[in-house]
């Protein structure tokens, strides 16, 4: 399931689908030390469990809102291709809503953080 545009305060299905997707990079994708991944779905727990748009999520999504626009290693045509907002780029973050740019990113960032992880050695 694809994550879509979806907003704070909503809840259903679309919220469903942006946590799945959330919870994947936060679990998954390199770079995040364990206790920040802990944090993470700490923080997320009341908003998974509720199915529900809330601070939590809004402030997931800012931080990987933020990533995607200063990552130097996604193409610079992807990054045109989803021009993500941010609210202020001196705090590390971004706005935390999820217009359409805002979903393409996070369905990337998805995407390619299962790729990286197919290609990866697995351990013995």
């Amino acid at each position: 399931m694809a994550i879509e545009a979806v907003h704070q305060g909503n809840s259903g299905p679309k919220v469903e689908a942006l946590h799945k997707g959330l919870l994947y990079l936060i679990r998954n994708q390199r770079g995040i030390v364990n206790e920040t991944r802990d944090k993470l779905e700490q923080m997320l727990a009341h908003d998974v469990a509720t199915q529900s748009f809330g601070w939590a999520t809004a402030s997931a999504v800012g931080n990987f809102q933020y990533q995607f626009v200063n990552r130097r290693d996604i193409p610079k045509k992807v990054k045109e291709k989803y021009p993500v907002p941010l609210l202020r780029k001196e705090d590390g973050t971004g706005n935390g809503d999820v217009d359409d740019p805002t979903a393409g990113a996070l369905n990337w960032l998805v995407k390619e953080t299962r790729a990286l992880k197919k290609k990866s050695p697995k351990p013995d």
